[in-house]
């Protein structure tokens, strides 16, 4: 993810996780990753959440939850 920040800065990232940790979530986040998702995930909750790296036109990290 790190090389791709770099060469692409604009490419959005989430991490899908069966683990939940705060550490792993902490550091995806501050290497660059838009949100960090625990599994399971719904078709509905995978859909918003790609309506929302759409119509994020910041880049900044957005949280899924809200």
């Amino acid at each position: 993810m790190r090389t791709i920040k770099r060469d692409s800065p604009s490419t959005r990232f989430v991490l899908l996780t069966g683990v939940g940790s705060v550490s792993a979530t902490v550091t995806a986040l501050r290497e660059g990753a838009d949100d960090v998702i625990e599994k399971p995930i719904s078709k509905d909750q995978l859909f918003t959440l790609v309506a929302h790296l759409e119509s994020a036109d910041d880049g900044g990290i957005f949280s899924f939850g809200s």
